[in-house]
This record gives structure tokens, sequence and C-alpha cells, in this order.
């Protein structure tokens, strides 16, 4: 089972520079329930993810959401495994498969089918509920690519042992103090779940009463789409819950990690060589995540113009575009420590100004949209040091 740490000071975290997307987590933990797990299925891993751009998909107790693999911290480097489809496949498909688990954000977790997997027989009946292996393997079954005999009911274990996927060498290091501190501190993430559920378990009982059943977030705007009547109802609820407020949290962290950046470049950290390596990759994988948070939100922006207009659809659309701006902000300061820096930074999707001239254009363009008129371009150096 699990080897025990050696010390309580040394933690392992997922290098995130040698996993791709639809990379597969297996995980496993110090405490009753991943042992319970692992027993059940007899098996060396309680928990299962698939990475994404940044982002660790999961189903947990609170429901299918996005995590910060940065916030998945370990005692030995044998608590996780990544796994990785052996058979190459375009980008199109993976990509395919992250749709699929996107639209799952909001279903509910089952554990009674969860429960179920160590007996499950071709007779035993799925909903359309998730559990963290389950939410995987559908993933990938969702291409026709089934990576288990039963995608509706399989463990970590089976992943584990899957003919079609492979293990990932090399994927997790040792966690330095800053890193450790990270995981351990509060976590927006955990909030914005928690204030999600707080409308969506209402919001979902509402349209119980009509025979209507919401599974997922994107359930919702069907359904406010079918029966208009509640859409105001519910985009109140929304409102009351902060849902859309925790991105102020992440400013505030934003704006600590801006003031430590520009703090070790006015102190000469830089001047060593292994600071130098560890700051450009720092502020490129923070560039790249904002990146794709920022095509995220204009990928929802889009989608949302679909929808007929009520309370509800605007307060989301009202929101992507916020979403669209703070990324924008958040590309300039970073150019901006970038270029204070002296350092050379690049990431595959191309150079820093011109992928921020680029979001800030699109930005630009829906603003006007939505507001008829031309905005004033958000000042990327706005309030940087708060």
């Amino acid at each position: 089972m699990r080897a025990k740490s050696t010390s309580n000071n040394v933690k392992y975290i997922l290098e995130l520079s040698t996993l791709k997307n639809g990379d597969i987590v297996l995980s496993r933990s110090n405490n009753p329930i991943s042992f319970t797990i692992q027993m059940m299925t007899d098996g060396a891993y309680s928990h299962a993810m698939i990475y994404y751009d940044q982002s660790l998909l999961e189903a947990t107790l609170s429901g299918v959401f996005a995590t910060n693999p940065q916030r998945l911290i370990v005692d030995t480097e044998s608590d996780l495994c990544v796994l990785r489809l052996i058979q190459d496949v375009d980008k199109e498909t993976i990509n395919s498969i992250e749709t699929y688990i996107r639209t799952e954000v909001g279903n509910d977790y089952t554990i009674t089918e969860a429960r179920k997997v160590p007996f499950e027989s071709e007779h035993t009946l799925a909903t359309s509920k998730q559990f963290c292996s389950r939410l995987v393997a559908r993933g990938y079954a969702s291409v026709g690519i089934n990576i288990v005999d039963n995608p509706d009911f399989c463990s970590p274990n089976d992943l584990l042992h899957s003919p079609l996927l492979d293990k990932v060498l090399n994927f997790c290091r040792l966690a330095n103090n800053a890193e450790i501190a990270f995981a351990n501190s509060n976590n927006p993430v955990a909030l914005n779940q928690a204030r999600m559920n707080d409308w969506l378990i209402p919001a979902k009982k509402i349209a119980k009463n009509t025979g209507f059943k919401i599974y997922t977030f994107k359930d919702v705007f069907t359904f406010v789409t079918k029966y208009p009547k509640y859409a105001d109802k519910i985009a109140s609820l929304v409102v009351e819950s902060n849902y859309l407020k925790t991105i102020d949290t992440i400013i505030l962290q934003d704006h600590k990690m801006y003031n430590s950046m520009s703090q070790s470049i006015a102190t000469g950290q830089l001047s060593n060589e292994k600071n130098q390596i560890t700051f450009i990759s720092d502020v490129e994988n923070f560039y790249k995540n904002t990146l794709n948070q920022f095509n995220k939100a204009f990928a929802d922006f889009i989608a949302l113009q679909t929808y007929p207009k009520n309370q509800f659809v605007e307060l989301f659309i009202s929101h992507s575009l916020n979403m669209m701006e703070f990324c924008v902000v958040r590309m300039g300061c970073m150019l901006s420590i970038a270029g204070d820096s002296g350092l050379n930074f690049k990431i595959e999707e191309g150079v820093f100004p011109d992928i921020f001239m680029k979001c800030n254009e699109l930005y630009s363009t829906c603003s006007q949209l939505i507001n008829d008129k031309k905005p004033s371009s958000p000042d990327p150096l706005e309030d940087l040091f708060l």
C-alpha cells in the first residue's frame, strides 16, 4: 500500500512541464477514506483526475469541478501516478474529451454507484451522475476510446492496469517551501465550488418541480430557455451566492504575486542562473494559464450568444466579459514584469506582446458588441501594486 514519508517537511508536487492534455492523474492520501477505497478496489490509488491546460478536472463529493494542480501535494512520489494514452490521437480528439468533461461541471457525485464498482455486473444500471474514475473513463469513451471494459463502473485501479495506457516518467518533483505554502493556503477554487452549489442545488429543486432534471451547469441554460419565468429567480440565487465574485480573491492573490516578483527583480535575485530559470518558468506558466482562461471566457461568451436573452443568461454574458478583461489586465501585468526582468520569454502560442494585443482586441470587440460602443482598452498597469 502506501509508503510513509521520511520527513514531515518533504512534499512532492506534479511537474507540469511533463504533462500533456488528456493525461490521467491517480492519487492517494493518508486518510481512512483513501485507504478504504484502495482496499475495496484492491488497488494502489483512490482517486482519478484528468489534466487539461494547467487544470485538473475531477469528480469529488462536491461534484464535478476543475482544480489547480499546484494544490495537489503529497508525501511521497508513489502517492501519484500519471497515465497517458499509448496510441497517438489528434488534438481534436483530445479536445473533444475535454469538452465532454467540462460539460459535466456541476453534475452530482454518486457515492451509491461508486460503492458498486467492486461488485458490478453487466446488469448493473448506471445513472448520468459521476464519480472520479467514471468521469475519466466516460470522457475517453465519449470519443470512442474505451480505456476500461466498463466506463460506467470502474476504479482507479482499472485505469492503472488499462492496456491502452502507459505510465509517464518524471511526472513529479520535490516541492519547495513556497509551493508547499501555496498548496496549503486558502483555495479560491474550493470557495467557488461551494458558492456554485449554493445556487445550483436550489436551481435543481426548482427544475425538479416542473419535471425537468438539471444534472450539470449547462443544463440550467436549457432549463431557463424552456421555462423563462424562472430565469430571474435563478439569477437572484447566483447573485446571492456571490458565485461570480470569487475573482476578487484571485485578484488579491495576484497583487501579492506581482509584488513578490517585482521584489525579486529589484533585489537582484535574478542574477543567479537557477533563479532565472525558475522565474522564467513561473512567468511562462502563469501567462499560459491566463491565456487558457481567456480562451475559455471567450468561448463561453460566444456560446452564450446562442441562448435567448434573459436575466440569467445576461448575468453570465457579463461575467464572461469581465473574465476576459481580467485576463487581459493579468497579461499586461506579467508583460510589464517580464520586461523589467530583462529575460526572454516565449510560449508555444507566441511572444507575450503579440498574445496580449490579440486578446485585448478580442476583448474590445466583444465589449463593443455588448455596449454598442467602442470601449476604452483596459490599462494593463492599473492598480498593479495595490
